[in-house]
């Protein structure tokens, strides 16, 4: 009975070895999968979007101006953040930076969330871009069927999407370039 209890014991330990020696490699794997998101930015450009054209809104400015789709003027960039989201606080200085640069881009910031949540984000978008009130993001949202956060839109004139991206877009650079 003695050996067959050491052969037990024996074989019990050699699969809870390599049971453990399993789980670590699959939470080493895990590590080394969230450290490559986490440095590297989803491809998430919406072909979708494109060619559609946004829903009417009308939506006031932080400044109290009135924005509708009819205030929409060729090759309009409209981009979506929110409070609290990563990938907002990430792409706002850029954001932010690339309108300063180009002060003759027509441009406007949708920022959702409660007012006092946006107000530190409002703050660092009112100098370069127009901004709509956090009231009436949510109709803007719609109006534009916006789902992640960030994104940014490129609009014609008769609201018709031209490009849709959760980066700044390509076309939004050459946009960009030929404003300066």
């Amino acid at each position: 009975m003695l050996p067959a209890l050491l052969i037990t014991t024996a074989a019990l330990t050699v699969l809870a070895l390599l049971n453990l020696t399993f789980t670590m490699g699959v939470v080493r794997r895990l590590r080394e999968h969230s450290e490559a998101l986490a440095g590297v930015a989803p491809q998430t450009r919406n072909l979708a979007d494109i060619g559609r054209r946004v829903g009417d809104f009308t939506a006031t400015t932080v400044n109290g101006a009135l924005f509708t789709r009819d205030d929409l003027t060729e090759r309009t960039i409209v981009a979506f953040f929110m409070p609290g989201c990563a990938g907002c606080e990430q792409r706002l200085p850029e954001f932010v930076s690339r309108m300063t640069d180009a002060p003759h881009t027509n441009a406007v910031a949708v920022v959702t969330g409660h007012p006092d949540d946006s107000a530190e984000m409002i703050s660092r978008l009112t100098p370069v871009v127009d901004v709509v009130t956090p009231d009436d993001a949510a109709g803007m949202a719609t109006a534009f069927e916006a789902r992640r956060f960030p994104n940014f839109y490129v609009i014609d004139r008769d609201g018709t999407i031209l490009d849709s991206d959760s980066n700044l877009p390509a076309l939004t650079d050459s946009i960009l370039s030929t404003a300066n």
